[in-house]
Parts: structure tokens; sequence; C-alpha cells
């Protein structure tokens, strides 16, 4: 069967399916839960995806059934596993793990497909996304540092910011180089 992952909707019927295959996983022992597929549509919707960071992923097979789902958020302090977790390690710890944190909250894969490399698929596209989320800010950082160094050297209200023309020029190619990478 093929199959490929993409961004999970939070509304629609790919969503629908995703919350399916999470009711579905945790359904089964070890969980024996059945009712957990029903609370975890409510709090996708109304409280993780405005969570600083949300991205979620769907493994649907090209006839469009869903066989599994991740999604994850920056972790902070006041959220229920971040602070869990912060309680059950000495202070220096704490503020070591939690100065920078993103939390994979679910992975479910419909128990049909599981040991078959979705849900380790899932897992490493959210991580992707995060690693290329993270670049990209620290880019359009760069890029915006860049800029304002150029600017000062350019409007000579800082004259000596640039000592020559080729450092005008060297200043230029790498701005130019940033602003192709951001875009």
């Amino acid at each position: 069967m093929n199959w490929q992952v993409t961004s999970m909707p939070t509304s629609g019927p790919l969503f629908e399916g995703a919350i399916s295959v999470y009711g579905d996983a945790f359904a089964r022992p070890p969980y024996n839960d059945p009712d957990r597929g029903h609370e975890i549509s409510a709090r996708i919707r109304e409280t993780h995806s405005a969570r600083e960071g949300f991205a979620g992923f769907i493994a649907a097979a090209d006839a469009g059934d869903v066989l599994g789902m991740v999604y994850g958020y920056k972790g902070q302090a006041g959220q229920w596993w971040h602070d869990a977790v912060a309680r059950a390690v000495d202070r220096d710890t704490a503020r070591t793990w939690f100065s920078d944190t993103y939390e994979v909250v679910e992975v479910a894969v419909h128990p049909d497909y599981q040991g078959q490399g979705v849900g380790a698929a899932l897992v490493r596209k959210l991580l992707e996304y995060k690693r290329f989320k993270d670049a990209s800010e620290k880019i359009n950082d760069l890029v915006h540092e860049a800029q304002k160094q150029f600017d000062r050297g350019y409007n000579k209200q800082d004259p000596k910011e640039f000592e020559s023309s080729e450092e005008i020029d060297y200043n230029m190619k790498n701005l130019t180089i940033l602003n192709l990478i951001k875009s």
C-alpha cells in the first residue's frame, strides 16, 4: 500500500480520520481507553492548535484512509506535560531541559499499520518541520541584522561602518545570499 505524510488539517474528513485512528490505537491494550479519541478532537481544535509552534501531520493512503497522526508544539510553563516533568527533576535539570523545548504531544498509528514505519515517518516529519522552522527563524534574524548593518553603512549614518568599497560589496553579497536563502 502506498501512503504519504501530509499536514494535518484541523477540520474535515482527514482530521476526522486522524481522530478515528487515535481512538482505535488507544482503545486497545495496553491503554484500553475507548473514549480517548473523543476528547482529543476538542483538545486539538480548542487548545493545542493555538499553541506556539503547533504542527500536525497525518499518514494517508492513496485512497484517502488515514493510517496515523502526530502533532506537537513548543512546550512552555503552565502546560500540563511541561510542568509535570519539570516537577519530577531537580531545578538545574529543569532549567537546562526546559529553556527551549518542543513537545511531540501525540503519536498514533492504526493498529493494522503499527510496526510498518508509519509512526517513525510521522515523528521524523514533525521533527524535520521543527528544524526547518528554527533554521528559517534564524535566517530571518540574520537577514534583518545584515540589512540593518548595510543600511547603517549605506545611509552614511555611521561612515566608519564600512571601511572600503570591497567591504560594501562583501556585505551586499552576504545580504543577497541571505535573502535568497530566506525566500
